[in-house]
């Protein structure tokens, strides 16, 4: 899995038939993480962050 820090975006990557596979999630997406039986929403795993906020260098 993983977790954009700069949008609410997350890519999960799973093993089927052998093959590596990518699942994009956006907003207002739930996220299946299915190896660990748990369903997480966009909102939950970006809590607190807030996107408009501008990064200090």
């Amino acid at each position: 899995m993983l977790v954009d820090q700069f949008r609410p975006h997350v890519e999960v990557y799973t093993r089927v038939e052998g093959r590596w596979m990518r699942t994009i999630y956006r907003p207002d997406e739930t996220i299946a993480l299915n190896s660990l039986d748990i369903f997480l929403s966009i909102d939950e795993v970006h809590f607190g962050i807030d996107f408009e906020e501008e990064i200090e260098e």
